[in-house]
């Protein structure tokens, strides 16, 4: 008798799990749905024309489901996009958002498993390793060091509750108000959208100085990999990324910039990272002005390996531009070195942003 309860016991937890999980993927689907008009809120994204061509489940590195990325279609403008919807309550539910392209995790291989690291970084568990779909660079497991495995963890669990902005996307009901009331937005458009090469902090630092000073990126990124310090595998420090890219301005093109760092850093050179250290309205301030933003993220503040010496799941992208709203969340625009994606948001309020720094520059 007592085999018998125990048995119905575990029967009806296994059950509960599974109805919970699926109930947190019907409502993914419904949030990826609903996105695309809320970000875009014109008669191009009606949800009645949108479906999911390739739905893609991510998981931490302790093999846990953490989120989904959904690939998307316009059936009636043929346009496509994709979105990172997060599994979880207590984080946003929006972990990032493309309007165009296809995500990187949409020609692979149903064989292998999606890994998230941090938002901008697509990655591929390969056995011992995991292989970046940007890039191909590889991390091996076997480095990772706990810290990683923990913070890894704890991404779920940062103590806030967003069920309510949750669940305004699940159901498409959103308050009765003028966009334009509620969020500020800014998009730098002619800002250059490159493919990773050499590595990404020269190919994001590369997109800006084109930006503000012209040349092509083939004349620019292998000069400017150089004075990074840039290894063979496309690694760069981040002590090195902001000095790199200021001699280079100054030794090889003759200019001297008025603004070329860390918008704080440690007295070796290091960023400080999040939000106490590079605010939103910092951020804000460099885009109103006209200079677009490096954004540097980490998912762990120790390093896993030679190469990744600022952290685990290292990224830097260029920030573009943002939407910033009481209502849907505050996010950047960036380009993500994966040039499919174009205008990139992500989400400042998102546990999947991990640890972030600017880099802030001005001509």
């Amino acid at each position: 008798m007592i085999s018998i309860v125990l048995c119905l016991i575990s029967l009806i937890t296994i059950l509960a799990t599974n109805a919970t999980a699926n109930t947190g993927v019907v409502d993914a689907r419904a949030i990826a749905l609903h996105a695309p008009a809320r970000f875009s809120p014109t008669d191009d994204w009606d949800e009645n024309d949108i479906i999911i061509t390739k739905e893609t489940p991510l998981y931490d590195v302790n093999e846990s489901l953490y989120a989904f990325c959904f690939d998307l279609k316009n059936q009636a403008t043929e346009q496509t996009a994709y979105i990172v919807v997060s599994l979880s309550n207590d984080d946003f539910p929006i972990i990032m958002y493309s309007p165009q392209g296809v995500s990187p995790y949409y020609d692979m291989s149903t064989e292998n498993t999606a890994v998230f690291l941090s938002a901008g970084d697509f990655y591929i568990d390969t056995g011992s390793h995991y292989t970046s779909l940007v890039n191909g660079n590889s991390i091996e497991k076997s480095e990772l060091s706990s810290d990683v495995i923990s913070n890894s963890a704890e991404l779920l669990d940062n103590g806030e509750d967003f069920s309510t902005i949750r669940q305004m996307y699940i159901d498409g009901t959103f308050p009765n108000d003028n966009l334009r009331s509620v969020r500020r937005e800014r998009n730098l458009t002619s800002v250059p959208n490159w493919q990773w090469t050499y590595g990404c902090a020269p190919t994001s630092m590369g997109m800006i100085i084109s930006y503000h000073y012209g040349g092509s990126k083939s004349s620019i990124l292998s000069g400017l990999a150089e004075y990074m310090s840039t290894d063979s595998h496309g690694f760069t420090t981040s002590r090195s990324t902001m000095v790199g890219a200021y001699d280079y301005l100054v030794e090889e093109r003759g200019i001297t910039p008025t603004t070329c760092q860390w918008a704080s850093k440690t007295f070796l050179g290091d960023p400080r990272m999040g939000a106490t250290y590079n605010t939103k309205s910092k951020y804000g301030s460099y885009i109103d002005a006209g200079n677009p933003v490096l954004v540097s993220v980490y998912n762990a503040t120790d390093g896993s390996e030679e190469g990744y010496t600022g952290g685990f799941g290292d990224h830097v992208m260029t920030g573009v531009g943002y939407m910033f709203s009481d209502v849907d969340g505050d996010y950047i625009i960036v380009h993500t070195t994966h040039v499919g994606d174009g205008d990139c948001y992500i989400s400042l309020d998102s546990s999947g942003f991990a640890e972030y720094a600017w880099g802030l520059f001005e001509p």
